[in-house]
């Protein structure tokens, strides 16, 4: 998912957002050979979706994006916010490291 507006950005670091009420979405790119210039870029947020052979589609219309402020707590060790984690970058788990190399190696990263 991307933001798109600040609109967009201000939903998806506030406490829950609506999509399609609270804020507009676009399905970007599907299938493997798609490109971006045939998304809906005046939507607030726009999403992805990837796919290999069939692809039967999805509607977001009305899914809710829900921070899980109890799960952000207990894994920084500390009361955390959205901006904290996203925008200020100033909270860190050390016990991450792992995790962050094994998604990299998998995700073609080094």
């Amino acid at each position: 998912m991307l933001a798109m507006t600040e609109r967009g950005a201000n939903a998806m670091l506030s406490s829950g957002v609506k999509l399609g009420a609270d804020v507009s979405v676009a399905v970007g790119p599907i299938g493997a050979g798609a490109d971006a210039s045939t998304a809906n870029f005046s939507a607030d947020i726009l999403t992805f979706a990837r796919s290999k052979g069939l692809y039967g589609g999805v509607s977001l219309k009305g899914a809710v994006i829900k921070i899980r402020e109890g799960l952000n707590n207990h894994y920084y060790g500390q009361k955390v916010s959205p901006t904290d984690i996203l925008v200020r970058k100033n909270v860190t788990n050390q016990q991450s490291k792992a995790l962050l190399g094994a998604v990299a190696k998998y995700a073609g990263g080094k």
